[in-house]
């Protein structure tokens, strides 16, 4: 019986959601044969029951190609794509960002499993565009998963943007700290003190989830 089934030619035919799901099931079973099996049913959209009547020589082909796929190096910066008809756009100007932003963007940068939570920060829906230039709306936070349909490479790309900005991100804590707006005792200039303190430990929290994920960092 011939299995008719798309398979994946680059990292943005893959979402985020669905290599949540395959990590997961990575991280729980030793059998790369399963493994295998459970790759081509989540990338490729097919039942399991599908999977295990391709033939041979066609599974052993898509592995070879999902693995190539998954190999990635540097995934290319993407600062707008569109998701069910939905132009999104990345900060645009990350001096700008928000306390909020920037706690909650450290906090789901560590754990793949909040990886859309994370792109909830970084992108979305533009409200103003002109040329190159947009704005998009205001960051609401909240636990959407709309953005768990993105494409992976464009998720990816965001993650080494910003681990090579994070010197960047590291002088937006000590901008707001040298305005010294902000009473001396006051708890958000403590955490603003702690989150400048801990920047390494984020970048670094960054580097690991990609070798986690044995993703070159080169």
């Amino acid at each position: 019986m011939d299995i008719s089934l798309k398979v994946p030619t680059d990292l943005n035919d893959i979402t985020v959601g669905q290599y949540q799901k395959f990590l997961k099931i990575q991280d729980n079973n030793e059998d790369a044969s399963f493994i295998n099996q459970k790759m081509i049913e989540i990338f490729c959209e097919i039942p399991l029951s599908q999977v295990m009547r391709i033939k041979v020589k066609d599974m052993s082909m898509i592995i070879e190609t999902m693995n190539k796929i998954l190999d990635v190096k540097e995934p290319e910066f993407v600062n707008r794509f569109f998701l069910d008809n939905i132009e999104y756009g990345f900060i645009p100007n990350l001096d700008e960002i928000t306390f909020g932003e920037f706690v909650d963007l450290e906090e789901t940068l560590q754990d793949w499993d909040q990886m859309h939570l994370c792109m909830n920060v970084l992108f979305r829906p533009i409200d103003i565009s002109h040329k190159d230039r947009y704005s998009i709306k205001e960051y609401k936070g909240g636990d959407s998963e709309d953005l768990k349909g993105m494409p992976l490479g464009i998720a990816l790309g965001a993650v080494f943007f910003l681990l090579n900005l994070g010197k960047e991100l590291s002088q937006v804590i000590v901008d707001y700290l040298e305005k010294d707006k902000l009473d001396p005792q006051s708890l958000v200039k403590e955490a603003l003190h702690k989150n400048g303190q801990t920047t390494k430990v984020f970048t670094a929290s960054l580097k690991e989830m990609l070798q986690n994920l044995n993703i070159s960092l080169k």
